[in-house]
């Protein structure tokens, strides 16, 4: 990494070693970066070296290789990712993932829909494995209390709706379809607001500024920008709101939502639909009036009954994406690369 990130400091905070390379667009510094990854794996020596994303599985083999390391683990965390909308670079790193995916000795992936798009693209599939994200019940779960405070805090009046969508501005996130989505609900429910989150959600943003202008929400916008307290944020929601055009792999947000007892509406993107289940609604990506519908639903649905759906959600994601379950998976799956397939643990 360039620099010590968000979670530096808490790994910092429970004495886990780490490093940062200072990689950057510059050829020279990237370089350098990449001649001290091989120094530190040389010096490390792990039984497994674990890559994540394209450009971590593309650097990380090689440097792998030249230090010698024996089991080599690539993580994809996407699905259909449309490529028009990135760099050459990025491209240019994907296609060359696919050739070499025949060197790690596990391909994981979140979801089990970047597992077929990515061996379509020419990636290794004897060497796929499908782990699915796992979350913690007791940092993501409902409280009244604080959804009064959340509330209190991003001054929402009494008997408002809250519809909420937590994602970084970004292309794949397509929030100019929740934007059209939200005139279309502003009009149908007069007591209702929206609550983004996320890097670069904010009035600085003129893209985005301009399209809540076109749909008249100005006034019924809270913009948060990036946040630390995701959780806390969630108890304000009535409804949470995934609107994305393509790139998903296992959406979280869906899963943490279900947790806080949130019914989700998300487009048909990766996992999203296995995620949701029945508990939710999914619909068309690039559809704001789907997706207006979808939010609609939840809405005019008698409030007890959409508590005991929000329980129902709740319950489904710790029977099957707890995060004891994902630990479990990749303690089995590690134990296999490093000492072979007797060693596989099962969950």
């Amino acid at each position: 990494m360039q620099d010590e990130g968000a979670f530096g400091p808490i790994l910092e905070s429970n004495n886990i070693p780490f490093y940062t390379l200072n990689m950057d667009k510059e050829f020279k510094e990237s370089f350098k970066g990449f001649l001290k990854l091989i120094k530190l794996l040389k010096q490390e020596s792990p039984d497994i070296l674990q890559t994540w994303l394209y450009h971590a599985d593309l650097v990380g083999t090689f440097a792998g290789l030249l230090a010698g390391i024996k089991s080599i683990i690539w993580n994809i965390r996407c699905s259909n990712m449309d490529l028009s909308h990135y760099s050459i670079k990025t491209r240019l790193v994907i296609k060359l993932c696919a050739l070499f995916s025949f060197i790690p000795k596990y391909i994981i992936a979140n979801s089990d829909k970047g597992r077929i798009i990515h061996q379509a693209l020419g990636y290794c599939k004897k060497s796929f494995r499908f782990i699915p994200n796992g979350f913690d019940a007791k940092i993501y779960q409902s409280d009244p209390n604080e959804r009064l405070k959340a509330r209190e805090a991003f001054q929402v009046e009494e008997g408002t709706f809250v519809v909420g969508m937590i994602a970084r501005f970004d292309k794949m996130k397509d929030h100019k379809t929740f934007l059209q989505a939200a005139g279309i609900l502003k009009n149908e429910f007069p007591n209702i607001c929206f609550v983004l989150a996320g890097s670069e959600i904010d009035a600085a943003n003129q893209e985005l500024m301009t399209e809540a202008e076109t749909q008249a929400l100005n006034n019924t916008l809270h913009l948060l920008g990036p946040r630390q307290d995701i959780p806390f944020v969630m108890q304000a929601l009535d409804v949470l709101v995934l609107s994305s055009s393509f790139g998903e792999g296992f959406p979280n947000v869906l899963a943490e939502a279900m947790l806080c007892e949130i019914p989700p509406v998300s487009t048909d993107v990766g996992d999203a639909a296995l995620v949701v289940s029945d508990f939710g609604c999914i619909v068309p990506p690039e559809d704001p009036e789907a997706l207006a519908k979808g939010v609609s639903t939840f809405l005019t649905m008698d409030p007890t009954k959409r508590r005991e759906l929000g329980k129902m959600a709740r319950a489904h994601i710790i029977e099957n994406f707890s995060l004891e379950k994902m630990i479990s998976r990749y303690e089995a799956l590690y134990s296999t690369a490093f000492k072979g397939p007797e060693y596989a643990q099962s969950d």
